[in-house]
């Protein structure tokens, strides 16, 4: 937690310095970084901070582009009986094509004369409605938005012109493996945990 905090408020300052370039319109850090590293707890800070400056914040969290967890279940399965390594969680495991549409709809409010703007998402990802791609969320971004992509992959090259601030996190494998058990304690066993640690996310990062 403490190292979190930290990072937040770094992300802060350097997000007040730049914020300036936007034209009072709206600001994206992506806060980027593997599996359990803190990029939520570190997200949540951020937007605290910024508020009690008065900014909107939105928070648009990637594990909502999650595909539903059946499906994962069943692969990971796969991977075990074959020892297979599954780095393309990105291409196959996520509807990366979410944030892009989201991105889209960013950028059309930042060159329109709009002081309002309404984005509907759908077919979520909920990890409390058993896995499944059943949420959704009303985002409305106004003068003194910021936008925090919170998740694995906002560092991707095809987001890279949507973002003005760019952060990733780091922890060691052991933290992550550990912190990553407890986060999904309450759908996923101990072992399912590692071996999809192991067999999914880290390849992918690797990758």
């Amino acid at each position: 937690m403490v190292h979190e905090s930290r990072a937040a408020e770094i992300i802060v300052r350097k997000a007040l310095k730049q914020y300036d370039k936007v034209n009072g319109k709206v600001f994206t850090i992506s806060i980027d970084g593997p599996t359990a590293c803190g990029k939520t707890i570190a997200a949540n800070r951020v937007k605290q901070l910024l508020e009690d400056e008065e900014f909107n914040v939105i928070i648009f969290q990637l594990d909502w582009a999650l595909v539903g967890r059946p499906q994962r279940v069943e692969e990971l399965a796969t991977f075990r009986e074959t020892s297979s390594e599954f780095p393309f969680e990105a291409e196959l495991h996520m509807r990366l094509n979410l944030l892009s549409e989201f991105l889209e709809e960013v950028g059309r409010y930042k060159s329109g004369a709009d002081l309002h703007y309404k984005i509907e998402l759908k077919e979520l990802y909920d990890r409390n409605m058993d896995g499944l791609e059943v949420g959704s969320k009303s985002l409305r971004l106004s003068q003194k938005t910021i936008i925090i992509i919170e998740g694995h992959y906002g560092l991707r090259s095809e987001f890279l012109s949507a973002i003005d601030l760019n952060v990733i996190l780091m922890a060691d494998v052991s933290e992550l493996i550990q912190r990553k058990v407890e986060r999904v304690a309450k759908y996923r066993n101990a072992q399912d945990a590692i071996d999809y640690f192991h067999f999914v996310d880290l390849p992918s990062i690797k990758k």
